[in-house]
């Protein structure tokens, strides 16, 4: 079900023009209502994003509601170009976090602020 869903978002980012930014997938269902979208983020973005001591990752926290996680690489023995970053936390606190990630991620596709 998990691959149809992804599958499904895919043709959706296709159709609608979003897969030239960077992919990503959303999920929903959260009891709370809560969503999860992971982006993709250049490898030499990552160290930026974080931040020394992670102060960047945590601010954005603190600003947006939104939870940031950087995930481990699928495949640790190739080096790559981009890594995962999932984000979760209501729609709100998600589309705000990527309105204040685009400066860290090149390409992000615009969220319109509501």
């Amino acid at each position: 079900v998990r691959k149809a869903k992804i599958m499904v978002l895919d043709l959706l980012d296709e159709l609608s023009g979003a897969s030239k930014g960077p992919q990503r997938e959303r999920r929903r269902g959260g009891a709370d209502g809560s969503v999860e979208e992971t982006l993709s983020v250049p490898v030499g973005r990552i160290g930026h994003l974080i931040g020394k001591g992670g102060k960047n990752i945590q601010s954005l926290e603190e600003l947006t509601g939104a939870r940031l996680r950087v995930l481990k690489a699928e495949d640790e023995d190739e080096e790559p170009e981009e890594q995962k970053l999932l984000v979760s936390g209501t729609p709100k606190a998600v589309d705000l976090a990527k309105q204040h990630l685009a400066k860290y991620i090149p390409n992000l596709p615009e969220v319109d602020p509501t």
